[in-house]
């Protein structure tokens, strides 16, 4: 069953089956999903060897990322902006503009994590103000890597009370979600 097999594979990522992560078994369920067209288990065997937690040939993770996008992964989409975003894709060369494309379709499509992704591009090209209502979507929506870059914007500009409330935040975000930061900056602000 490619429901249950995708079910056993995330929770061997997150450990809860034996205490600690064990990414190859992780691996060798979402595999099995993945030969049903499960999307995430298409995701999840390409976002395992693109990110080095199981080693593989390149082609194989491209294969089954595009395939993910396929079946309808949003996360796909995500990561194959990270892949132009890094130069990890055919033709080994970073490409803004594709990267961009993607993470712009993610987020149109509601992918919390793509909206930190355009934020995070804006804040390198200089455009703090645009990165932040990007970094604001996905704080609204209480992912905590957001919520504490936001909480540092309002540090950063002054407004110690408003930053509080988004360092708050952010460590209330769920404990598969949170972050360290919020925590560091609550203790040194």
């Amino acid at each position: 069953n490619m429901y249950a097999c995708a079910e056993l594979g995330s929770m061997e990522f997150d450990g809860l089956v034996s205490g600690e992560r064990n990414y190859k078994a992780c691996f060798n369920y979402y595999l099995k999903a993945a030969s049903k067209d499960h999307p995430k288990g298409c995701w999840m065997v390409a976002n395992l060897m693109l990110s080095g937690r199981v080693k593989c040939k390149f082609d194989m993770a491209w294969e089954y990322l595009n395939k993910s996008i396929e079946l309808g992964s949003i996360s796909g989409y995500n990561t194959l902006g990270l892949c132009y975003l890094r130069g990890t894709n055919p033709e080994n060369k970073v490409d803004l503009e594709k990267a961009k494309y993607y993470f712009e379709i993610a987020s149109n499509l509601g992918y919390i994590y793509s909206f930190n992704n355009l934020g995070k591009m804006c804040e390198d090209e200089g455009n703090i103000e645009e990165a932040i209502k990007y970094y604001k979507i996905s704080a609204d929506m209480g992912e905590s890597w957001a919520l504490n870059k936001i909480g540092e914007y309002y540090r950063k500009n002054g407004d110690l009370s408003t930053a509080y409330i988004y360092y708050s935040k952010s460590i209330e975000a769920p404990i598969s979600e949170r972050v360290a930061y919020p925590y560091f900056n609550l203790a040194k602000y």
